[in-house]
């Protein structure tokens, strides 16, 4: 049975205003009167915050779009063939010609000049260089940006890979290409073929928010 693939939107206003909200409450109270009065006490007053998606709530919804991505490399020295990387001045030349996909890494342009080393990323020593197999390097993760399989993650965990593996939100393992790299903005796509429809994030527009 197919499962129509969904998409959430999210900003980065919304992502602040879930991080930042907090409930205001206060009282206010009136002593007893020394007269022999009876004391007499306000009412509480309760300022209720503006009601915005918990940043727990944000997670929840875009987790069946975040996956890890596993990344193996032959390690040997007939590996480096000498070319430089920035050669390929725009980064993203094997891009498909994808809207949704030229708007994001438009959209990222901006941030190129951070250090690009994300949280939560693995890199593993080189062992055994004159074996040509295979083998574990980097372990990162990323999200789905289209229902058709394009994912984004970071350039410095594919860099030295050859072989892909993207690790579903259920646990199931799919091969994985390398589409494309851009160095600059330390963004990479990859692509998961022929296993239907996925649920990606969709970025909507902070202007019109």
């Amino acid at each position: 049975m197919n499962i129509a693939p969904r998409s959430y939107s999210v900003t980065r206003k919304r992502l602040m205003a879930a991080v930042a909200s907090v409930a205001v409450a206060g009282a206010i109270g009136v002593g007893a009167l020394t007269s022999g009065t009876s004391p007499v006490l306000a009412d509480a007053v309760r300022v209720e915050a503006p009601q915005v998606p918990g940043f727990a709530d944000v997670v929840e919804r875009v987790s069946p779009a975040v996956v890890s991505v596993k990344v193996k490399a032959k390690i040997s020295p007939a590996a480096d063939d000498g070319s430089d990387p920035s050669d390929d001045q725009d980064g993203m030349n094997n891009l498909p010609n994808n809207p949704q996909l030229r708007r994001f890494f438009k959209e990222f342009r901006g941030f190129g000049d951070q250090d690009g080393q994300g949280g939560g990323n693995r890199r593993f020593s080189h062992r055994d260089r004159n074996n040509d197999q295979p083998r574990p390097v980097a372990q990162g993760s990323g999200f789905f940006i289209s229902d058709d399989g394009y994912l984004v993650t970071n350039n410095h965990v594919v860099s030295e890979g050859s072989a892909f593996t993207v690790v579903m939100n259920d646990g199931k393992e799919l091969d994985a290409k390398l589409i494309g790299t851009d160095p600059r903005t330390d963004l990479a796509v990859l692509k998961v073929d022929g296993v239907g429809k996925f649920t990606y994030v969709d970025f909507a527009d902070d202007s019109k928010v």
